[in-house]
């Protein structure tokens, strides 16, 4: 779905993740799932649930489908693998936590003032107090500390973690002259390097 961006005229900028329409992103979502089946049933149970959690309860009969599909489709694997459920419950909040985390780090800037841009995590990240190092079932909270460093508290790593975000920034001139799709397509990635540590 990343490879080739599509224009929200509404907003008048790219569909990001929250708005893209079901018709689009559920087909992805399916396909991804049978993916990763092929691959490793006990991370499609994971990928499913994840995905199946967007849409309980459903909201439009796409959705409602595509709900019940993945759940049908997590009875079927649990079952032939003889799965923990609570195990599974445990993986599928570190899982959850991280997808939330890296949303939050692609939809924030560091020079963004408080309470602007992505606020959807600013009590933290739902859930994530029950995840192991959280001191006592507090919930993780983020922050820009400077361009190329993120802190998080209570830090639930061993230690920093360094990631490499690949960006492309496209000015709108562009885009109104181009198009979004070949803008996109000649813009170089720009590596822009992060480091996740601790705050208190």
């Amino acid at each position: 779905m990343d490879d080739t961006p599509l224009w929200n005229d509404a907003k008048e900028m790219p569909y990001t993740f929250s708005d893209l329409p079901d018709l689009l992103k559920l087909p992805h979502y399916r396909q991804g799932v049978d993916a990763v089946e092929a691959d490793n049933p006990y991370a499609a149970i994971l990928c499913s649930a994840h995905y199946a959690s967007f849409f309980d309860p459903p909201g439009s009969p796409h959705e409602a489908s595509f709900y019940q599909h993945e759940r049908a489709r997590q009875a079927r694997l649990m079952r032939e693998l003889g799965v923990d459920e609570a195990e599974l419950a445990a993986h599928l909040r570190v899982l959850q936590f991280l997808d939330r985390l890296s949303i939050y780090i692609c939809m924030t800037e560091p020079d963004m003032p408080p309470g602007t841009g992505w606020t959807a995590f600013r009590d933290g990240f739902p859930d994530s107090e029950h995840l192991p190092g959280t001191g006592g079932g507090r919930r993780i909270a983020a922050r820009w500390l400077d361009d190329a460093h993120m802190g998080l508290g209570p830090f639930p790593f061993r230690g920093p973690v360094e990631a490499v975000l690949p960006v492309r920034v496209i000015g709108r001139a562009r885009i109104r002259a181009e198009g979004l799709v070949a803008a996109y397509r000649t813009t170089p990635v720009t590596p822009r390097s992060l480091t996740l540590v601790p705050i208190t």
